[in-house]
């Protein structure tokens, strides 16, 4: 009922299971949890909840660092803070180091960049081949 919930955007269900005791950090069989599913469609009055139920993402870095890096690639201002807000870290890293901020710095957004710096990405943080 709670990825339901979080997924449709129905608040109160939401409020509901959580209020009688349904752990927030429960994944689905895709690995998913109910903070992204809310995060991922947009619903920001669930994503707020979850968070006061101390609810995480539930993402490994390597996932982690895809979202928030493809989010820069499409220029998804609102996806990419969504995922800031919901505590994905802003320094996340893939198999190449490469940070959301390398790749917005690549491809010249700079709405991206100062998202980012906005959410405290550390500038100097090196990728693979040493560049920052």
């Amino acid at each position: 009922a709670l990825l339901v919930g979080a997924t449709k955007g129905y608040i109160q269900v939401v409020e509901t299971v959580l209020r009688f005791g349904a752990n927030p950090n429960l994944v689905d069989l895709h690995g998913l949890s109910a903070l992204y599913e809310a995060t991922r469609n947009g619903h920001d009055e669930v994503v707020e909840l979850l968070l006061k139920y101390e609810a995480k993402l539930q993402m490994s870095e390597a996932e982690g660092a895809y979202r928030a890096c493809q989010a820069v690639y499409d220029r998804n201002l609102v996806g990419l803070r969504r995922l800031l807000k919901a505590g994905l870290s802003v320094n996340t890293g893939d198999y190449d180091k490469r940070r959301p901020l390398h790749i917005a710095a690549a491809e010249g957004s700079l709405a991206c960049v100062q998202v980012l710096i906005e959410f405290g990405a550390d500038r100097s943080l090196k990728d693979r081949w040493g560049k920052t």
